[in-house]
């Protein structure tokens, strides 16, 4: 079986914030085979310093019933030190969602990549952030 490109992915939130959009749109793209939800973990720093994390299967009834179904393909791959590591970098009274995901919509060129002889030199991510100085630029070179 052909594993697809694995990415973590870290959200921050004042105060605990994770609402139910969110597990909504992950539920979408997970039907539609986009992505595999592997892992998700909430940590929480209260304002004392304290670091709390959660697997999504161990959550309270409230986010359990909005993110609970992702449950089902989970591997418990983020560990206690991720926890501690993202919770470290946490100001008092905010969270974080970690959500590691497989990129299930590259696994077919991924196998056609290994089947023609080739192999993948280099793998980066660009954020919308870091186009946006350039996104006209960009949209009207797309168009042509």
């Amino acid at each position: 079986m052909t594993i697809g490109p694995l990415e973590l992915v870290v959200i921050g939130f004042e105060g605990d914030n994770f609402r139910s959009d969110i597990a909504d749109e992950l539920e979408r793209v997970q039907r539609r085979g986009d992505i595999r939800v592997i892992d998700l973990v909430f940590v929480k720093k209260d304002g004392d310093g304290a670091v709390t994390g959660a697997e999504v299967e161990d959550v309270d009834d409230a986010y359990r019933a909005h993110y609970g179904s992702l449950a089902s393909d989970m591997r418990d791959l983020l560990t206690e030190e991720d926890v501690v590591e993202i919770g470290e970098q946490l100001e008092p009274n905010t969270a974080a969602m970690l959500m590691l995901f497989e990129h299930l919509w590259a696994v077919g060129l991924k196998e056609a990549v290994i089947k023609s002889g080739g192999r993948l030199l280099a793998d980066d991510r660009i954020s919308p952030e870091a186009v946006a100085p350039i996104a006209k630029d960009l949209e009207a070179a797309m168009a042509r």
